[in-house]
């Protein structure tokens, strides 16, 4: 999930698939397509053509990942893994 997150901290639109972890990673501010449904992902990539669309997602994709960004950026995950392989 981390390249769509990359994306929007660069002020690219995330396309991702409709599949529950990319969505919860992007917070729902990414557009979302089927992954085997091309159709979809045209679509996706054609509302992207609209400049109030793409302004949209922008705006919203850097208001998600911004607390991510910087120094504290990684606690959380650093912290998850930690618990994970129990050195906390």
């Amino acid at each position: 999930g981390y390249p769509p997150l990359e994306a929007m901290a660069c002020g690219i639109p995330a396309v991702v698939s409709n599949i529950p972890v990319l969505v919860e990673t992007t917070g729902e501010n990414a557009l979302v397509a089927d992954p085997s449904d091309s159709s979809q992902w045209l679509e996706a990539f054609r509302a992207l053509e609209n400049w109030e669309t793409r302004r949209k997602m922008i705006a919203e994709g850097l208001k998600w990942v911004r607390p991510f960004m910087g120094i504290n950026g990684w606690k959380n995950h650093i912290a998850d893994i930690e618990e994970l392989i129990g050195e906390r």
